[in-house]
């Protein structure tokens, strides 16, 4: 019977319900929202892991 039960979490979201689209503050590119940042995707800042790495630099990427 648990099962039968649908479970309702309202710390999620979903994909209709987000901003898609955010701006990278390193490489300055657009970047979509990916199911993997679904529970944290407020606080997704950088478009991948080469920008995550290069906060501490300036602008050389783009």
């Amino acid at each position: 019977m648990g099962s039968l039960i649908k479970r309702q979490d309202s710390s999620r979201q979903t994909k209709s319900e987000i901003n898609l689209t955010k701006n990278c503050p390193i490489c300055l590119k657009n970047f979509q929202w990916r199911k993997k940042w679904s529970k944290d995707w407020e606080n997704v800042i950088y478009c991948s892991e080469r920008c995550r790495r290069g906060k501490n630099q300036t602008n050389n990427i783009a």
